[in-house]
Order: structure tokens, then C-alpha cells, then sequence
């Protein structure tokens, strides 16, 4: 009897962490810019988020919050995480105080400034 119960409330909490997981993965991957978006990381625009530091958030559509370890794109040497902040101004997942690659788990969503002040100012839209 004690069996059967410690395996349906594993059960139980096995299901529930699998629906849960994947709606969290379907909103982070729900953020995506179409083609035609105009996002250029090398140009500067205008707004009231600092171009170069770390925003974080648990969901695409926010709040974003500025407490991020590391707190500038320059401290992260998370190769994915680098190259996407660079390239398309923001990336899921996690990274470690250092700016390593992070464990495994919810993912955050990370942007860059510039990219934030680029939603906020030209009307693009996730």
C-alpha cells in the first residue's frame, strides 16, 4: 500500500512537471521575430533601457529586471549565449555569475538594452 502510493504521487508529480515544462519551453520558444524585422545589432537606438547591459525576465513578454550576473555583455563567455545577445540581441537560457554557460532548468530570457529600447521604439512586435 505505502508503494502504491509513493508511486502515484511520483506519477503525479512526473505529469504535472512535464505540462508545466513544456509550457514554459512554448513561451520562450513563442518569441520570435519574423524575417522582416529590422533588428540591427550594431545600430544604437534610442530609449530607456542602457544598450549594453544584461535585462532578464521568465517570460518574452516580461517584466525585465537589470539585477543580472553578469550584468554586461561583455562578461558573458557563454559561446551561445554571446553570440545570440550579439547577433539578435537576446537569448534563453541560463548563465552562471561568471557569464558561463548556466545549468539546465527554467530558462531565462536575457536580452541586451539596445534590443529592448528597438521593441519599445519601433513597433516591433514578438
Amino acid at each position: 500500500m505505502k508503494n502504491r502510493i509513493l508511486s502515484g504521487i511520483v506519477g503525479f508529480l512526473l505529469t504535472w512537471g512535464i505540462v508545466l515544462g513544456f509550457f514554459a519551453q512554448s513561451a520562450a520558444d513563442d518569441f520570435y521575430l519574423h524575417e522582416g524585422a529590422d533588428y540591427q545589432s550594431s545600430e544604437a537606438y534610442d530609449g530607456p533601457f542602457v544598450a549594453q547591459t544584461l535585462y532578464w525576465s521568465y517570460s518574452p513578454q516580461g517584466p525585465f529586471r537589470s539585477s543580472y550576473a553578469p550584468q554586461q555583455l561583455s562578461g558573458v563567455v557563454c559561446p551561445a549565449a554571446r553570440d545570440s545577445l550579439q547577433l539578435r540581441g537576446y537569448w534563453t537560457g541560463r548563465l552562471n555569475a561568471d557569464g558561463s554557460c548556466g545549468p539546465g532548468g527554467d530558462p531565462h530570457f536575457v536580452t541586451v538594452g539596445n534590443f529592448l529600447n528597438f521593441l519599445s521604439g519601433s513597433g516591433g512586435k514578438p
